[in-house]
């Protein structure tokens, strides 16, 4: 069975390149529960659109734009196992945005909640972008027990590797439903009692 891929535009459209158009991070469950990261690619021939013996113009002139539409950074898609070839990707399906992106001093980044880790100020855990190092002067900004927003900056460099760098925490969530009771002080339970709560994993507690 056709197992599906879903994964974040981490590139606009790349100019320089004749068979590429944009890069693609693919999130992966590990064995361990945690968020891991791919990176493929969405090639040119994905943006064509075929009319396969279509008479209705108005169909085919209006299939044909939203399949030339370029993707930009920050939108999500979703491909199944034979529109994929070599981590290049011919064929994919736009899907509702998962996170709020912006550009910020030439800088592509985006907005998680997430926690700072009880046992290390300086790791920062969110779902889909787990251990993710803060620098000194962010960690001493937030507390461990508390939900917060961050700006994360996403690229891929040169040797085509893909990285994840802490920005700086944007605000104080209202609802705490990313924070663990695991992590929680006795005292502070009865505050997150009703909310719904996402386990971490053990690595992130040790």
């Amino acid at each position: 069975m056709s197992s599906k891929h879903v994964g974040l535009v981490v590139s606009d459209t790349l100019v320089t390149e004749e068979l590429i158009r944009n890069h693609v991070v693919e999130f992966i469950t590990s064995e361990n529960n945690e968020c891991t990261h791919v990176l493929a690619h969405v090639g040119q021939a994905a943006f064509r659109f075929e009319a396969n013996g279509a008479v209705d113009m108005a169909f085919v002139k209006n299939q044909k734009r939203r399949a030339e539409r370029p993707l930009q950074f920050g939108d999500v898609i979703e491909w199944y196992d034979e529109d994929v070839s070599n981590r290049v990707i011919s064929k994919f399906h736009r899907c509702a945005e998962l996170f709020e992106q912006r550009l910020n001093d030439q800088k592509f980044q985006i907005l998680v909640p997430g926690v700072v880790s009880p046992k290390d100020k300086f790791l920062f855990w969110s779902e889909y972008f787990p251990n993710v190092r803060v620098g000194m002067k962010a960690s001493q900004d937030v507390l461990p027990d508390v939900t917060v927003s961050a700006w994360l900056n996403l690229s891929v460099d040169t040797d085509g590797k893909f990285r994840v760098e802490f920005d700086s925490f944007e605000r104080v969530e209202a609802e705490g439903s990313i924070v663990s009771t695991a992590i929680l002080p006795p005292d502070s339970l009865s505050e997150y009692e009703e909310m719904k709560q996402v386990p971490l994993p053990s690595s992130f507690l040790a």
